[in-house]
């Protein structure tokens, strides 16, 4: 099952674009703490991408948000180096406040 809950503060300016068939979608990162003793505090960064009506949403930088959706990850390769890329594929988010 892939299945991801997560709830953080948008970190960063959202960005909107269009794919080349025409799907409209947003793309920006959250921040959520880190709850472990381990950890000394800090915090991990998420990358979202959200499509059609959710891409139409006011994405405030400092916005706590809830996400629901599913892990992507993606491997290309580009001018002969290799990369990877993991973002959450919102299928519902909830804006919480500030």
């Amino acid at each position: 099952m892939n299945s991801v809950n997560i709830a953080g503060r948008i970190s960063d300016d959202a960005v909107k674009a269009t794919s080349a068939n025409g799907l409209t979608f947003v793309r920006f990162k959250i921040t959520v703490d880190k709850n472990s003793k381990d950890s000394n505090g800090g915090y991990d960064v998420f990358e979202i991408v959200a499509f059609r009506e959710l891409a139409d949403l006011n994405y405030e930088v400092g916005r706590y948000v809830a996400i629901t959706g599913k892990l992507s990850a993606n491997n290309y390769e580009k001018e002969d180096k290799q990369y990877f890329n993991c973002s959450i594929i919102a299928s519902a988010i909830s804006m919480m406040g500030k």
